[in-house]
């Protein structure tokens, strides 16, 4: 038996399938919209997209950290938090094996 209920969580699926395999980064929200389903909760206000920076910040992010400045300063010349800042830091020392 098809419910109202059953129709949106088929909706919710085809929503998460959208935002994973969507070329374009978009949020299961953003994918729920497109299939004109409500969304029935408050966003978290915490910034949960992914940014994406271009090697060159990614060095010039390592390099301010060599110079002693924190996380929290590179944040704020970068518009970005200072948990951000360490794990971009990181993936960088990592991929370039400066660790």
């Amino acid at each position: 038996m098809v419910t109202k209920n059953s129709i949106v969580l088929i909706e919710n699926w085809y929503a998460l399938c959208l935002a994973i395999l969507s070329p374009n980064i978009i949020s299961s929200e953003e994918a729920l919209k497109y299939f004109e389903v409500e969304v029935k909760r408050e966003l978290s206000p915490i910034k949960t997209k992914r940014v994406i920076c271009s090697d060159d910040e990614l060095k010039e992010m390592y390099e301010l950290y060599n110079r002693g400045i924190s996380y929290k300063e590179i944040g704020g010349i970068f518009n970005l938090g200072s948990e951000a800042i360490r794990a971009k830091i990181y993936r960088y020392k990592k991929k370039y094996e400066v660790i």
